[in-house]
């Protein structure tokens, strides 16, 4: 028996430090924002050329952008368009974002 009373606080305390590091928080989602351009060439910095709905032809191709990942912190197409064309790298950060392409 003495030898039991003198494991238990052992096993507690490795009990104790399994349970912390076992009980971590999930990871956040972060809300993905998808929009796909349905302008011409051009407009690609236009945030009223953009719609949550894929264009009727479909995203395929390789000339203009189509599906773009709005990237997190930004609650809206609008937001992102209106930090973007504030940059002097604009076309390489929004090519960053874009997911595929259409003809």
């Amino acid at each position: 028996m003495k030898k039991l009373s003198s494991i238990l606080p052992i096993l507690a305390l490795l009990i104790a430090v399994a349970g912390a590091f076992a009980m971590k928080p999930a990871p956040k989602n972060n809300l993905v924002l998808t929009y796909y351009f349905t302008g011409v060439s051009g407009e690609e910095f236009d945030p009223t050329k953009y719609d949550i709905n894929p264009p009727s032809g479909g995203c395929s191709g390789n000339t203009l952008a189509c599906e773009v990942q709005v990237p997190d912190g930004y609650s809206s197409i609008e937001d992102y368009m209106t930090w973007l064309n504030q940059q002097s790298n604009k076309q390489v950060l929004l090519d960053a974002q874009v997911i595929t392409k259409r003809d």
